[in-house]
C-alpha cells in the first residue's frame, strides 16, 4: 500500500507537476490545483442556442418567424390566462423517464421515480 505522500507524489506527477516539497503541502497544493483540473474542460449542456444561432446565420428571416411565434404564443396565454387559472380541472402531464445505468443494482425502481415527480 502507497503512503500518502507517495500517492500525492504520483499525482502531481500524472498532471506535470513535479515538486518536491512536504506531504501538507503537496496537499494543500492539489487541493488549490483541483478546481483548475476538474472544471477546466468546457461542457456545453445544451445546443439551442448553437442551433439557433445556426439557422440565424443561415436564414436572416429566421430570427423574424421565432419572434412571431413568441408573440402569439403570449397573446394565447394572455387571452386564455382567465379561463386556465380558474378551471379546477386536473391535468395529467404524460412524463417519460430514462434512467441511465451500468447494473442492476443501479437502476432505480418506478415507486422511486413515482415519488420523485
Amino acid at each position: 500500500m502507497q503512503s500518502l505522500e507517495t500517492s500525492i507524489s504520483i499525482n502531481l506527477i500524472k498532471f506535470g507537476v513535479n515538486i518536491l516539497i512536504k506531504p501538507m503541502k503537496k496537499l494543500t497544493l492539489l487541493m488549490l490545483a483541483m478546481p483548475f483540473l476538474v472544471f477546466s474542460q468546457n461542457y456545453m449542456r445544451c445546443g439551442s442556442d448553437l442551433v439557433n444561432r445556426h439557422h440565424q446565420h443561415i436564414d436572416h428571416s429566421y430570427s423574424d418567424r421565432q419572434q412571431q411565434i413568441f408573440s402569439q404564443a403570449k397573446e394565447w396565454a394572455d387571452a386564455n390566462q382567465r379561463s386556465i387559472s380558474q378551471t379546477d380541472e386536473v391535468l395529467q402531464i404524460p412524463v417519460v423517464v430514462h434512467v441511465l445505468y451500468q447494473n442492476e443494482e443501479e437502476n432505480l425502481s418506478d415507486a422511486v421515480i413515482k415519488s420523485q415527480i
